[in-house]
């Protein structure tokens, strides 16, 4: 039967039933090969996200840390500076305080000129003022105003005398005088010709602008600045001088 036609052979490009399931399979399978690849896809990307975003996250609070110890450490170094400067015009105030001549309680004028060389050594110290055991001032000397004791005005009831009638150093607030637009504070010391022998108090108004010079040279980054405030919180020194005055 050679004219017999084979079977099959005139199918063309159709697909037998197992190739066809063959294919669905195949189709199938790839787009489970894609949806996984994009879950572990988004599983890592979402992994490196949260990883970029927790180093971030530490890197800020490391600089800000960082950044916190160096406005602390610059805050010390301003303070010591100025605590330095304090103390030394007060140790020149208590090496004068330390009156050798001293003549029934009263200065001598050896005293007195020790206190003048005082006055010309320390420009920030404005006024001298020595005041008896009664708290009545002896001696007064200015750098720039009236040299004239007020022996009326009782200075026993001030803080200040008492701390120094009882053989101690006493630092007084910051102050704006209404005479000046620059602060200045008070230091009390014992007139003390022998350890334990108070015969009297000297008190320094002492001009204390160089603060404001310590604080000018200070900075932090391009924009950090220091400031100053008092023990009550008034401001004291700041780059920005017009805020202070």
């Amino acid at each position: 039967r050679s004219g017999a036609p084979l079977h099959g052979a005139g199918m063309g490009g159709e697909q037998t039933p197992t190739e066809a399931q063959a294919g669905a399979l195949l189709g199938g399978g790839g787009r489970i090969v894609r949806r996984y690849f994009l879950v572990f896809a988004t599983l890592v990307g979402g992994a490196l996200l949260a990883s970029l975003l927790l180093e971030m996250v530490f890197r800020f609070q490391e600089t800000r840390a960082s950044l916190a110890e160096t406005h602390r450490q610059m805050a010390e170094v301003a303070a010591l500076r100025i605590v330095n400067y304090v103390d030394g015009i007060a140790e020149s105030v208590r090496r004068a305080g330390a009156a050798r001549h001293t003549v029934q309680g009263r200065l001598s004028e050896i005293d007195v000129s020790d206190l003048r060389e005082l006055l010309r050594n320390v420009p920030a110290i404005r006024d001298v003022v020595a005041l008896g055991a009664d708290g009545r001032e002896q001696l007064r000397l200015s750098r720039i105003g009236t040299s004239l004791p007020d022996t009326a005005t009782d200075h026993t009831s001030d803080p200040y005398f008492a701390a120094a009638r009882a053989g101690n150093t006493y630092f007084g607030p910051i102050v704006f005088p209404t005479d000046s637009f620059e602060p200045r504070i008070l230091i009390a010391v014992p007139i003390e010709p022998y350890r334990g022998d108070v015969t009297g108090v000297l008190t320094a108004h002492v001009n204390v602008r160089h603060v404001w010079d310590i604080i000018q040279e200070i900075r932090i980054g391009q924009t950090g600045y220091a400031y100053v405030v008092s023990g009550d919180g008034a401001l004291i020194a700041h780059p920005d001088q017009f805020l202070v005055l």
